[in-house]
């Protein structure tokens, strides 16, 4: 039993009793390295919806095409509806496709899509079909971001994270000493402190993934993927995601609080509200 007297946002302290404060720190893949694995089932995708139809066209767009129709905008409706049987997952995860020098590039980091809340279930369904995951690497797992990107609150990231062969990640919560969050010119950040075996994976951790990105997770939600610039060391690092004050505030609580071994559930609640002056 908890009992929180004074407490005025039920909501906030539902989250914090419910996450298990399983903080993690996971290697990446490039996007370049896994569209072509995208692009693989966005076809097999296509070829089981149209599997019952009495005519099945024998067309696979190329990746210029691909970028082609993504990158352009209409409001015709039978373009859209073109789009969603020729691109069936491209459609509702739109790829990490940027413009250089005229020309649609893939970009830079460990992001390889951004889709709409409501399709992040259907995407997840489509990712989980064991035909479709050997299309991808065999420790591939794919994450979304924890905070939308847009300011509707609609879209989230979807992260390639590796996995290992023990399913455990090379760094969690449990070396991490202290936490705290402070503001600045570039936003709310919460700044964790490593014990020493802690600091000596990480240093060596950040000197092998020079140049990509390490997803800091807590309850299987990128909270932030950091690109590699160079070696770490003394354990000192801050995780950055556009957090609000409050937010900050319970990452900081949570990562404090220790790492438990399984989430709790809610099985009942109450709310007492006193008479004005007691």
């Amino acid at each position: 039993m908890v009992e929180l007297p004074g407490v005025k946002e039920p909501e906030r302290v539902r989250k914090l009793l419910q996450g298990t404060a399983s903080l993690e720190f996971w290697t990446t893949y490039e996007n370049h390295e896994i569209y072509e694995s995208l692009k693989k089932t966005n076809d097999f995708i296509k070829q089981i919806q149209l599997a019952d139809q009495t005519t099945v066209q024998d067309s696979v767009a190329t990746q210029d095409t691909t970028l082609s129709l993504l990158a352009t905008q209409s409001d015709s409706l039978s373009m859209a509806e073109n789009a969603q049987k020729e691109f069936p997952l491209f459609s509702v995860l739109s790829p990490s496709i940027g413009e250089q020098n005229g020309q649609q590039v893939l970009m830079p980091g460990a992001r390889i899509g951004i889709a709409h809340y409501r399709d992040t279930a259907k995407i997840n369904a489509w990712l989980r079909v064991p035909q479709i995951q050997l299309f991808f690497p065999i420790d591939f797992v794919p994450l979304w971001s924890v905070k939308a990107i847009n300011e509707a609150g609609t879209d989230f990231e979807l992260i390639a994270v590796k996995n290992t062969r023990d399913g455990k990640a090379l760094l969690d919560g449990s070396v991490i000493i202290d936490a705290h969050h402070s503001s600045g010119p570039h936003g709310v950040t919460v700044s964790i402190k490593m014990n020493h075996e802690g600091a000596g994976k990480w240093a060596h951790m950040t000197k092998n993934e020079m140049g990509y990105c390490i997803a800091i997770v807590l309850d299987n939600v990128v909270y932030s993927y950091p690109k590699v610039m160079g070696e770490i060391t003394g354990g000192n690092s801050q995780i950055t995601g556009n957090f609000t004050l409050d937010e900050a505030e319970n990452l900081v609580n949570v990562i404090k609080s220790g790492k438990l071994p399984v989430a709790m559930r809610i099985v009942e609640e109450s709310v007492v509200v006193s008479s004005e002056g007691w």
